[in-house]
């Protein structure tokens, strides 16, 4: 048993969702393993939608993976996403 998760499920459409598709890790979730995006992925999906609660996630998610994301991989996505305005306000 144990507390409720909830869980985003996505479809793998297009250039961009394939790649974060691929990317995705492991993680351990009580007895069984599953895929998540990676950290870099979760920012751009974020800033893509582009909400109130989002704008709160990235701010946590950059916080939390300080030093550990992939800068370069976040640049390009976010320019060939049209987020890249948004992902520069969060780096100031």
């Amino acid at each position: 048993k144990g507390l409720p998760v909830q869980v985003d499920l996505f479809f793998a459409r297009g250039d961009y969702q394939v790649k974060a598709f691929e990317r995705a890790v492991e993680v351990k979730l009580g007895r069984r393993r599953i895929r998540v995006i990676a950290p870099e992925d979760l920012v751009l999906y974020k800033l893509l939608a582009d909400r109130p609660i989002d704008h709160l996630d990235v701010r946590a998610i950059m916080e939390e993976q300080k030093g550990r994301l992939d800068r370069r991989y976040l640049a390009s996505w976010a320019k060939q996403l049209g987020v890249e305005k948004r992902l520069k306000a969060f780096s100031a």
